[in-house]
């Protein structure tokens, strides 16, 4: 399996590459993080278990009415 679940820091960046906040998932990968609406970047940070973590920068777009609801996929380097 290559989609295991990890714990990991995350940052938050707005469109314009400004750092917002950080974040963490848990030991399952789950994480919750009020975002407003608008287009934004995750970034794993350097310690988390991935290859090449600071490279894998993930867009996601948080919508302005409801909850939005972002699975967010890695590259683990599990083979």
């Amino acid at each position: 399996v290559n989609d295991a679940p990890f714990s990991a820091g995350f940052k938050v960046y707005r469109s314009n590459d400004k750092y917002l906040k950080s974040f963490s998932s848990d030991e399952n990968g789950r994480f919750s993080i009020m975002l407003p609406p608008g287009n934004y970047k995750i970034i794993p940070e350097k310690s988390a278990p991935i290859l090449g973590a600071e490279f894998q920068v993930k867009q996601v777009t948080i919508d302005p009415v409801g909850i939005t609801r972002q699975d967010l996929f890695f590259d683990t380097g599990i083979r």
